[in-house]
This record gives C-alpha cells, structure tokens and sequence, in this order.
C-alpha cells in the first residue's frame, strides 16, 4: 500500500528550459533521465503521480501527462493546471530539474498539510515554491492571478494561508535538495 492515498504528486516539466538548451526534465543525469530521478521517488509514495508538460515525450514513462490549461504562463501556469487536473484536495508539486529532493524532506512539508492552503519551504529566507504542497483552495487566486497576467508565484502568498517552512537547519548538511539543474554546467558540478 502507498503511503500517501489522498495526496497527488504532480511532476512540473513544462519550462522553456532555455539556459540549458533542451527539455531538462529528458537530460541524463546520473545515468537516468532526470525526470526519472523524481517518478522512482514519488511513485512508491504517492498513489497519484502526474505530469504537467505540452511535450509529448514524457508519455513515454507511463504515468498521465498533462498540458498546460493556460499556456505561456510559467510555473503559475503549470500549478494552475496540475491543480486543475488533479483529484485530490493536497497536491505536492515538484519542478522536474529538482533531482536531490528526497522522502524526509517530503515528509516534512506533508506534516503541516491541513493547516494551509499551501506549505512552502523556505532555505535562507528564500521560498522554494516548486517544491510544495498546494490545495484545491489554491486554485482560484492563480486563476485570477492568469487573468491579470501575474506570472510570479510569490504574488499569490499575500492572498494565501501559507506555511513558510525553514528548512535551512533541517535539510542542508551535505547536498542542496532545492539544487537545481539550469545549465549544463550545473550538471557537470553535480
């Protein structure tokens, strides 16, 4: 049985990936295609496992793929629809170039689940908000926030009940979990 039954995890892969030249989510990176980094975490996890993305290519790893309900919108765009497509009320959203996210650090987020409309760690005072839980509640601010062409997800925390969660003592005593790969640099370096 999945631990978590009533809780989605919804795969971000839907960016430009413009710095690093192709689809990040399709690069190999320690031997495995990064997006599968992710799926071999989340899926004995979470009973729901989806992906936001209008490439095609990611149907080839047999969980639902999703396009953008709103295209061109960024990650609002793509929290928008993961919560539009998604049949539950909690949805933990991870950006596909995110590939040192591990189980503690999940299960840290999913403690604070019913208290917020979102629970957003926090390293250094600084958000990490594609790495999240976001619920249903969500989903009418970021509608509204399309509508007015507001592309940053830290516009919507003013209108939400949100959890700042300091991760920085917790999660940061070898690899960076929030390390992103933009670059092929940051591949090499990694």
């Amino acid at each position: 049985m999945k631990k978590y039954e009533n809780i989605s995890a919804i795969i971000l892969a839907g960016g430009k990936s413009s710095r690093m030249g192709s689809d990040k989510g399709l690069i190999e990176f320690h031997g495995k295609k990064m997006i599968e980094h992710l799926l071999d975490l989340l899926q004995p996890l979470f009973e729901n496992v989806f992906i936001i993305s209008n490439n095609e290519a990611y149907k080839n790893f047999h969980v639902p793929v999703f396009e953008d309900v709103h295209k061109n919108f960024g990650p609002i765009g793509g929290l928008h629809s993961g919560l539009t497509h998604s049949s539950t009320h909690q949805n933990l959203f991870v950006a596909c170039d995110l590939p040192f996210i591990n189980q503690e650090l999940i299960e840290f987020i999913l403690e604070k689940q019913n208290e917020f409309d979102a629970v957003i760690p926090y390293h250094q005072n600084l958000p990490e908000p594609l790495c999240a839980l976001y619920s249903k509640d969500c989903l009418l601010v970021f509608e509204e926030m399309i509508e007015a062409q507001q592309f940053k997800i830290q516009d919507s925390f003013d209108r939400l009940k949100i959890c700042k969660l300091d991760v920085s003592e917790k999660f940061f005593e070898s690899k960076n979990p929030f390390a992103n790969m933009n670059t092929t640099e940051d591949l090499m370096n990694s």
